[in-house]
């Protein structure tokens, strides 16, 4: 693990026109700024699972995860686990592996890059708790990343879900939920739907006072209203039961 110190006085001399365009660009990025989201409302004050969502966090953006790496780590540690072991595993991943900034006295942590991913062996990431099989794919996603192979960049040029959702699942660990999540926390695609998403079908139960929770037929059949928008529709929903 790396320790870096950050003097207040070193930043504010770097502080330049440039470095505050970058900033103002990834918070944009972050908070899905540049995306209009009136035809969206529109559909979604008509619709019977939507409406309740959007009365209640009108204004929710789609807060994503800007490094690719971080948003497939965060979708395969959160396979077949609840969300608070994967959230401890996550943060062990972190400060195992992650460099720790210092700043004011108060800690800091950088996501650790895929190319050391890449070098460690099983073995190594195995001890903080992650299965073999998480390990053996966690490792992969980052050799692939770290030569190239896959990039935001790169998956942004297909535009085409369909076309995405093949690539990556093409992945040895990559099913269609976690392609369908990357895509829709980290590329921004609109159209992104982790159907099979057991927070999703708890939402919509609780949205449409049903006693059971849908079906995936059933859910087709609701999305059907939503036909670009999926993945905010999705978003707005998740906000219901996390």
């Amino acid at each position: 693990m790396s320790v870096i110190t950050i003097e207040t006085e070193d930043v504010s001399q770097s502080y330049t026109k440039q470095f505050e365009r970058q900033i103002m660009l990834y918070i944009r990025d972050w908070f899905d700024l540049d995306i209009h989201l009136e035809p969206f409302y529109t559909i979604a004050k008509q619709d019977e699972y939507l409406k309740m969502p959007i009365s209640k966090f009108y204004g929710l953006r789609n807060i994503g995860i800007p490094d690719i790496f971080e948003a497939f780590v965060w979708a395969i540690l959160g396979q077949q686990i609840n969300l608070s072991f994967a959230s401890t595993l996550k943060d062990r991943f972190i400060k195992n592996y992650g460099k720790r900034l210092i700043h004011n006295g108060e800690d800091y942590w950088l996501f650790p890059s895929p190319r050391l991913i890449a070098s460690l062996s099983m073995d190594e990431l195995f001890k903080i708790g992650m299965s073999r099989r998480k390990c053996e794919y966690i490792r992969g996603i980052a050799r692939l990343i770290a030569n190239n192979q896959i990039s935001r960049e790169k998956l942004v040029q297909l535009s085409d879900i369909n076309l995405a959702v093949k690539q990556l699942t093409a992945i040895k660990g990559i099913g269609p939920w976690t392609a369908n999540y990357v895509l829709l926390r980290c590329v921004r695609y609109p159209n992104a739907f982790p159907i099979n998403d057991v927070g999703l079908h708890n939402a919509l139960k609780l949205a449409g006072s049903l006693d059971r929770k849908p079906s995936i037929d059933e859910i087709k059949q609701i999305a059907s209203a939503w036909e670009g928008y999926e993945s905010y529709a999705t978003f707005f929903l998740w906000r219901l039961v996390y």
